[in-house]
């Protein structure tokens, strides 16, 4: 007789399913946060795997991993360490504000390798830090690191650089190996097992082509990452090419699922269709409040001097707006890294 009223369950935005298209625009956006979102939640308890976002250009893959990526740094403050690779040189300063170490590989190719695989040995460690590594434009950003590291030897212990084996050996680096093949180690490594220790591979590509990343050259190395495939209204043909893609999903019959649901999806704006294997495969429209978050982010580019020291003090190298030039003299490079180790 005294049996107090159960109390109301709160009003939630329902998930859109894979089988069902829910054309309402406040469920496709709703998902769409959800998937950004993934990216984010349960950061620090070694489950969030690599991502891969394959967008077509103009797409908006670094505004949905800004605005991830200053979620975390605004949650986990200094217990968020992040090296961030870019192509553009107008994305640099947007990220030199919100990340430890940004370097624009175009211009500093040798650093951005070394740089990098000092990142990804660092972050193997059990300390609670959450860490994240950023290669923007993967094809591109390969073509850059694969020039700056021809031919060039890296001792793993000191991080010195040499021009040869033999050089490597007169300084009696014996154990020297290709700074190639270290990187390429180093980003698998961060694939693979990054997880158990917080860190996350975070790749964007032009591409729709999963076999164009060596790192996962494996279809068990494929599965184990996030995979986000993005495209405005106008060039969706770029997810449905993906999609006919067998080492993306096996299965044909879940392939031409969402593809009807991708071409059932009419978008009236310049918002972007997002498709993700997040929760077997979601798909959605990515929201203008993304975009306004990451305008935000973008906006914020002058570092404060204290902020600037403390950066300077805990990582090797952060590199300002105008420090652009290219560092693959040896012996400079060495003198520069022996000063500031990490």
């Amino acid at each position: 007789g005294n049996t107090e009223p159960l109390p109301s369950k709160p009003q939630q935005v329902p998930e859109l399913p894979t089988t069902t298209l829910n054309s309402d625009f406040g469920t496709l956006h709703g998902n769409a946060i959800s998937i950004r979102n993934s990216l984010v939640t349960g950061a620090d308890e070694s489950k969030l795997p690599g991502c891969v976002i394959l967008a077509s250009p103009g797409a908006g893959k670094t505004t949905l991993l800004g605005s991830a990526w200053m979620q975390l740094r605004n949650e986990y403050e200094d217990d968020f360490k992040s090296l961030a690779i870019i192509v553009k040189q107008e994305d640099l300063p947007s990220f030199i504000a919100i990340s430890d170490i940004a370097i624009c590989v175009k211009s500093s190719s040798k650093r951005a390798a070394i740089e990098i695989i000092k990142f990804v040995n660092n972050s193997m460690c059990s300390d609670g830090r959450v860490s994240r590594l950023f290669l923007d434009d993967y094809l591109t950003s390969q073509k850059y690191l694969a020039a700056g590291v021809k031919g060039a030897y890296i001792d793993l212990e000191t991080y010195a650089i040499f021009d040869s084996k033999k050089e490597a050996a007169e300084a009696n680096s014996v154990d020297a190996i290709s700074l190639k093949d270290a990187l390429d180690t180093a980003l698998n490594e961060a694939w693979l097992v990054g997880r158990e220790y917080n860190l996350s591979l975070w790749v964007s590509s032009h591409s729709s082509n999963v076999e164009d990343l060596p790192f996962m050259g494996s279809s068990d190395a494929r599965s184990v990452g996030d995979f986000i495939l993005l495209a405005k209204d106008s060039k969706r043909d770029f997810i449905n090419n993906a999609l006919m893609n067998n080492y993306l999903i096996s299965d044909s019959n879940k392939r031409s699922q969402l593809k009807q649901q991708i071409d059932d999806v009419v978008v009236n704006s310049n918002e972007p269709i997002i498709l993700a294997n997040y929760n077997n495969w979601t798909l959605g429209v990515v929201p203008q409040t993304v975009r306004n978050e990451y305008e935000q982010m973008r906006g914020k580019t002058v570092i404060q001097p204290a902020t600037k020291t403390k950066l300077q003090t805990e990582q090797s190298t952060v590199l300002q707006p105008d420090d652009t030039s290219p560092c693959e003299d040896v012996e400079e490079l060495n003198i520069d890294l022996q000063a500031a180790q990490l």
